[in-house]
């Protein structure tokens, strides 16, 4: 046993600088080779685990374009998707309304044209047709057409008044008058130049306005209120899936919009595979751990810090990435064709000491994918990334259009509220207020109603009242049965009355184009009963203006499909006592 009476002595043993400046000792030089070796014994560096960084990087791909694109309106025009226009573009658009704006500059884009051909005597010969002169809007009511006249439409009167008297054509009347003659057989002069400037001219009016023709995309499905286009591609192995946007809602295009729908193979010709090389980069983010051992990390973000629940796997791999595995990747950046669709072969890498790695590509299924297209587990284009043209800025105008459809369970039917409406001039309109400017304009035409008052021995505190009604600007869509053997349910557009002294009964009609639906060619407007959900929807038109990559700039007309948020009863009832 040790002697409790014994001494014990202490002595501190602490370092003592020999030079005054701080700097050396901050530096924390390690003159000991062996101490070295020994900790990256002790943390695992000599397992090899982390051996050659990778220096070189060989990508072998393959790029394939689409075939052709149809929208869902006439799925048997299919068009070439041009590399150098905006998808937005091509899927967008709807045709514009000829509004007194167009017809005015569509005339003068004729007289410059004839002028720079030298033939100001012809476009005189134009200004002189009375077919091709504004017409004044007559006042009297026409309820089949629901036309505005000049008394209910002031900006209207003042556009014809500078128009008028000779001072220029009605570019829209011309345009209905090419389209059934040539130029100098209007004219009245044989000139095979004049034919060709108005085949030019009628293409740029086309153009313009969005009017539908053969070579035309139109990709708006009414009965959906959405957009839905499909693509044919052909791929290196022979196959010919489709690609399809099936609910595009007008607000943001990308390429996840688009997914693919299975098809048939076909043969094609063989693609062939390019092989670019590439220098690694490692991947940095801001709190990212720090591969060396004396540097002081960024404190901005405390990966350790984060608070999330064990079913939140998100967020667990996301910090599982971060402090673990963040120094094991790499950025290889593979620059691919806008347009097209790109499929990575193989990936071969090579590390400082010269070895080579080939990198199979890991097998993709519904479970786990990223930055490709939606598809199946039998996918043809699985592994395959489409990168459309799109316009990622657009300036976009206010609504020139705007319709709020909902349900009404009491009346068992859907109103499509008209809210702004065009007024023909290229501005927009409140739809109630013109309304009501209409059925003061109809008012004024017939005068005021003759007073019948009740006979003198009919004495009652009630009045019988057959049928209230709604403002002129709610078109009612009533539910039906397309097919009496199935259960599915449409909405189809109907009208409500309107009862004149003079004219008898007619239809109130829509006023704007979403609820007109002159796209689809027919008559009958039905929509899908699943599109209208309780809080309703809103679809609203406007147009939009982009610069291409070129330079190139383009303007038309879209829609745009929101969720409403309103709720909303239309009150109609019949037989009521008032």
């Amino acid at each position: 046993m040790a002697d409790e009476s014994a001494l014990l002595f202490w002595q501190k043993i602490k370092p003592s600088a020999e030079i005054t400046d701080v700097a050396e000792a901050l530096r924390c030089e390690i003159y000991d080779p062996l101490w070295m070796i020994g900790r990256q014994w002790q943390v695992g560096e000599f397992r090899a685990e982390d051996a050659g960084t990778a220096a070189f990087a060989a990508v072998d791909s393959i790029s394939f374009y689409p075939d052709s694109i149809y929208g869902i309106n006439n799925g048997s025009t299919k068009l070439k998707p041009a590399l150098d226009v905006p998808m937005n573009t091509t899927i967008e658009t709807v045709p514009m309304l000829f509004t007194l704006h167009i017809r005015i500059e569509a005339a003068k884009k004729w007289k410059s044209m004839l002028a720079s051909a030298a033939k100001t005597t012809i476009w005189k010969k134009f200004l002189a047709l009375p077919a091709l002169q504004f017409a004044t809007p007559s006042n009297i009511y026409q309820p089949d057409n629901e036309v505005l006249t000049s008394s209910s439409n002031e900006n209207f009167s003042s556009w014809l008044a500078a128009t008028g008297n000779g001072r220029m054509i009605d570019g829209f009347l011309l345009y209905e008058a090419l389209k059934k003659k040539k130029a100098s057989v209007i004219a009245g002069a044989t000139d095979p130049k004049l034919d060709e400037l108005g085949v030019a001219w009628t293409a740029w009016v086309e153009k313009l306005v969005g009017i539908p023709t053969p070579k035309t995309l139109s990709a708006w499905d009414a009965s959906r209120l959405e957009y839905s286009a499909e693509m044919i591609v052909t791929q290196d192995d022979n196959s010919q899936p489709y690609v399809q946007m099936p609910e595009y809602h007008g607000q943001m295009m990308s390429n996840y919009s688009w997914q693919e729908k299975m098809h048939d193979h076909v043969t094609s010709p063989a693609r062939a595979i390019e092989r670019h090389n590439y220098i690694p980069t490692p991947v940095s983010f801001p709190g990212m751990p720090s591969p060396r051992w004396w540097a002081f990390e960024d404190t901005s973000i405390d990966f350790s810090n984060i608070k999330t629940d064990n079913t939140d796997f998100g967020m667990l791999l996301l910090a599982e990435f971060g402090l673990i595995f963040s120094n094991d990747w790499l950025l290889i950046p593979l620059t691919t064709i806008a347009g097209s669709i790109t499929k990575i072969k193989a990936l071969d890498i090579t590390d400082v000491f010269g070895v080579q790695t080939s990198v199979p590509g890991v097998k993709q299924n519904n479970f786990w994918e990223l930055f490709g297209n939606d598809s199946s587990h039998s996918s043809q284009m699985m592994g395959s990334l489409y990168l459309p043209v799109l316009a990622e800025h657009t300036i976009e105008s206010l609504k020139n259009e705007d319709v709020f459809f909902f349900r009404d369970e009491m009346g068992n039917l859907v109103w499509a509220i008209e809210e702004t409406i065009q007024d023909g001039t290229g501005e927009s309109l409140d739809a109630d207020d013109a309304a009501r400017s209409l059925e003061l304009f109809l008012s004024g035409i017939e005068g005021p109603a003759p007073d019948n008052p009740p006979p003198a021995d009919v004495k009652s505190n009630y009045r019988y009242e057959i049928a209230n009604t709604v403002p002129p600007n709610w078109i009612p869509f009533i539910p039906i049965r397309p097919d009496p053997g199935s259960a599915e349910i449409v909405f189809r557009r109907s009208a409500m009355p309107r009862f004149s002294r003079d004219y008898g009964a007619s239809r109130i009609r829509p006023r704007t184009q979403i609820l007109k639906n002159k796209e689809a060619g027919n008559k009958r407007y039905d929509i899908r009963e699943e599109e209208i959900p309780l809080s309703g929807i809103h679809v609203s038109q406007v147009i939009r203006r982009t610069r291409a990559a070129d330079g190139t700039v383009y303007t038309w007309q879209a829609r745009v499909k929101t969720t409403g948020r309103k709720n909303q009863q239309g009150g109609l009832q019949f037989d009521n006592m008032v």
